[in-house]
């Protein structure tokens, strides 16, 4: 309401009042409401697009800036519940280490991933029948193609096939997925069984452990350490120490040196190959066990590369209290086409299990473990 003006002397010469001159009242506006009319006024359109790995971009629409705000908080909300994921089955695979977190944030970022799919993935990490290793990988020996297994369960972890490649590069990528982990070597192959199975990582009990079970996990020409480091002063030939180790026995030259010494001294021969066993591996077998297994390789000096290879492996699973030994076609002799078979080609046994080692070790050449002669440990499958 406004008044028009009248000087004093004006109110007197007239005698009238000051005239009160009423308005037509407007409606309150509130300040945000101001603000909000002022965005609108000024708003800008945005293009919403997305770029995938090759640098590809894809327009997906044009957006006012509140829309654009909604997609960004749904997108950081979305990415921030997904990451929580993703930590929660590093955490229950065992694998919480800053090395193998950013190892999977690396390559997950690479592909798009079903919210949906990877939580029910991660809520039945422990509960279905087929993502249980000791069901995968049953009996005390056997061979599968891996890969015929794994990728379902790649489809199923909700990596979302593009290219028609990215579940089998996404497989592949667990695979290499390797570090030193509190000075022990974690090799290929345990990642990705513990991220797509039951499997875990639990120190002390082999590479991972499923169903009460500890899997020593490896790719071709997988190295096991061994306790047989030390060359015995030799008895097959003095001033080589190499002579007297483990590692000799188990290579041409010595196969060489034990069939010439059985010919000139069959008695000398047989203590050497039996105190080179024992002295190796006396821990884990009784006198009888080595003395049968050294007559033997007396009897048949070209069996000596394939006992000594079935005692170093399980003698190795005896020491870490590993049961199965699982041996897959990958790895960089593998890159190399070092071997013939078809990746994802795979065998397990029971190699805790002397028996079961000699029956696939030296009866068959389903595995082959040499020791070399500066006493490293490899194993294979052909």
């Amino acid at each position: 309401m406004n008044k028009k003006f009248k000087t004093l002397s004006e109110v007197y010469q007239t005698g009238k009042p000051q005239e009160i001159i009423k308005e037509e009242k407007k409606p309150f506006v509130p300040m945000s409401s101001l603000y909000r009319l002022v965005r609108e006024a000024e708003d800008m359109s945005y293009t919403i697009s997305a770029q995938d790995e090759t640098g590809e971009v894809e327009v997906l629409g044009t957006v006012s800036s509140e829309v654009k705000s909604e997609i960004q908080r749904d997108v950081y909300r979305h990415a921030k519940e997904l990451n929580k994921k993703f930590n929660g089955l590093l955490d229950v695979s065992g694998f919480q280490f800053k090395e193998f977190n950013n190892y999977l944030f690396g390559i997950i970022k690479q592909y798009e991933v079903d919210a949906d799919k990877f939580e029910n993935f991660l809520a039945n990490k422990n509960k279905a029948e087929d993502r249980k290793l000791s069901s995968i990988l049953s009996g005390s020996y056997g061979e599968i193609d891996l890969e015929d297994v794994m990728l379902p369960l790649v489809d199923r972890f909700g990596i979302i096939e593009r290219s028609g490649q990215d579940q089998r590069n996404f497989y592949q990528e667990l695979i290499q997925g390797s570090f030193k982990i509190q000075g022990t070597n974690v090799g290929e192959g345990e990642f990705m069984l513990a991220m797509l199975t039951d499997a875990k990582k639990a120190p002390g009990e082999g590479d991972v452990t499923s169903g009460g079970i500890a899997y020593e996990i490896g790719t071709q020409d997988k190295t096991l350490p061994g306790p047989w480091s030390k060359g015995r002063s030799g008895k097959a030939s003095k001033g080589d120490e190499r002579k007297g180790s483990i590692s000799y026995l188990g290579m041409n030259d010595g196969i060489a040196n034990v069939v010439g010494l059985k010919e000139r001294d069959p008695e000398q021969a047989l203590e050497f190959i039996t105190s080179t066993l024992k002295e190796a591996f006396g821990k884990h077998y009784d006198d009888n066990h080595i003395k049968n297994h050294a007559q033997m390789i007396f009897n048949d000096p070209n069996l000596s590369k394939s006992i000594v290879g079935c005692y170093a492996l399980n003698y190795y699973m005896k020491e870490h209290n590993d049961d199965y030994i699982v041996i897959m076609n990958y790895g960089r002799a593998v890159a190399a086409k070092k071997y013939q078979r078809a990746p994802g080609f795979t065998r397990y046994m029971y190699a805790k299990d002397w028996d079961t080692c000699f029956a696939n070790m030296v009866n068959e050449q389903n595995f082959i473990v040499t020791v070399d002669g500066v006493n490293i440990t490899r194993i294979k499958i052909q």
